[in-house]
């Protein structure tokens, strides 16, 4: 059984949202949000370890950097400029 995790800014926003897993572990895509509302990152988990690709934006919703892990080991960073 998952659960949904959500966590807000002072504001009301969303300012974290993901998944845990029965072991309260992070699974699948992790968002975090400015606290505009925009969206500033999105992470992929596996066992609570970052796995994949990983994006950040700005508050325009231009992404900024791209990171690859692999099993929570940051393999590769691209700076967008």
């Amino acid at each position: 059984m998952s659960e949904i995790g959500v966590q807000y800014h002072g504001n009301g926003n969303i300012h974290i949202i993901g998944e845990y897993d029965e072991f309260e572990k992070k699974q699948g895509v992790w968002r975090k949000y400015h606290w505009t509302g925009k969206l500033y990152s999105e992470t992929l988990f596996l066992d609570d370890k970052e796995h994949g690709l990983e994006k950040f934006y700005d508050e325009d919703g231009d992404l900024v950097e791209t990171r690859l892990w692999n099993n929570g080991e940051l393999i590769d960073l691209i700076k967008n400029d």
